[in-house]
């Protein structure tokens, strides 16, 4: 116990980029290690998002331009180098989904005890090779 660590140096830990990125014109945008407020601002997002998804059968043009405005500021907040508002209206949705599915995996990766002895489908497999 005399030998344990009495600090802990976080600028020895802290990343300046992540490894993750999206390549769009031959250009790499490499995903920002977000903040805690900029992760929080994130979630209250992705839950806004998932609501106006939710009651988007009821919903008229006007709750799709926010829907999409939405989705497009998260993608930002992730990749700040990708011109977002700029790319194809599918390959918005792509990226998006893609964000998603890499955002599942990192909540199940953090959380061991959820989802225990349940083995991932062929199909979702599948779907994340070719994402």
């Amino acid at each position: 116990m005399a030998n344990d660590p009495k600090i802990l140096n976080l600028d020895d830990l802290e990343t300046a980029q992540s490894e993750i990125k999206i390549v769009h014109e031959g250009t790499p945008h490499f995903m920002r290690v977000l903040t805690v407020d900029a992760f929080i601002e994130q979630q209250k997002r992705a839950l806004r998002q998932q609501k106006m998804a939710e009651e988007a059968e009821e919903a008229g043009d006007k709750d799709m331009v926010e829907v999409l405005e939405l989705i497009r500021d998260s993608i930002s907040e992730f990749f700040p180098t990708l011109p977002v508002g700029e790319l194809p209206t599918p390959k918005l949705f792509i990226v998006f989904a893609w964000l998603n599915e890499m955002s599942e995996q990192v909540n199940e990766a953090g959380s061991p005890d959820e989802g225990e002895g349940v083995a991932p489908s062929a199909e979702g497999n599948a779907e994340a090779v070719q994402s």
